[in-house]
């Protein structure tokens, strides 16, 4: 801010020059009394300037504060998106927690879709092992499903002795009644543990194992 400009002295003009006016004691003031003192005006004869300097500046606020205001910002919209994330993979059935079971509805590898069901029911095909963010993979030992890009689930089969499978072609393997003509393996050892041949009977003709969860199917052709 610029100093305010300092009034100019106008020019002298040849002016006559008057001398003092005699000194004449007021009305009512005794004769010999020294003069009155001039009424009004500036001290000293002058008037006032305007005040030196800028005027005082406000206080600037503390960088510090508004960092940590900008940071707690951004962490409340980073709680914001991860809670509409996990509200919207509740409504498409994609939010379907490890340990829970998934019927299979549509088993098709291009366009698979699936609903939370019972565990242990003739309707759960599968039992969710893990969670993946992304299309990351699962492994070769798991059966997978991707939702549009956004996670993966890593399954394992939800089966127990007796049960019967569809053939693990182009589709997923899902639970089918036994006298379901596309029923092509029946289960003949189920057990949670990843012991695998040892595991298995007698007429078993294949075996998988997994360790997450320990998990060992024995199967044979029906």
């Amino acid at each position: 801010m610029t100093h305010p400009q300092q009034f100019g002295q106008y020019p002298q003009q040849q002016q006559p020059q008057w001398g003092p006016p005699p000194q004449v004691p007021p009305q009512g003031a005794p004769a010999g009394a020294p003069p009155m003192p001039p009424q009004g005006g500036y001290p000293g004869g002058q008037p006032q300037g305007f005040p030196g300097g800028p005027p005082p500046q406000a206080p600037k606020g503390n960088g510090v504060v508004q960092k940590v205001l900008g940071l707690v910002g951004t962490v409340v919209v980073g709680i914001i998106v991860v809670v509409v994330v996990a509200l919207l993979r509740t409504v498409d059935g994609g939010g379907i927690a490890v340990g829970e079971c998934i019927d299979l509805t549509n088993p098709s590898t291009t366009a698979p879709e699936w609903e939370t069901a019972p565990c242990g029911s003739p309707q759960s095909d599968f039992k969710v092992a893990k969670q993946l963010d992304g299309m990351k993979s699962c492994g070769s030992d798991y059966d997978s499903l991707t939702k549009s890009g956004d996670y993966t689930m890593c399954m394992v089969p939800d089966v127990s002795v007796g049960d019967c499978l569809t053939a693990p072609a182009l589709d997923i393997s899902t639970k089918v009644p036994c006298s379901d003509p596309d029923a092509a393996q029946q289960v003949t050892t189920a057990v949670n543990n990843s012991s695998g041949e040892a595991a298995c009977r007698e007429d078993s003709e294949q075996y998988l194992t997994w360790d997450e969860p320990p998990l060992t199917v024995c199967v044979k052709s029906v």
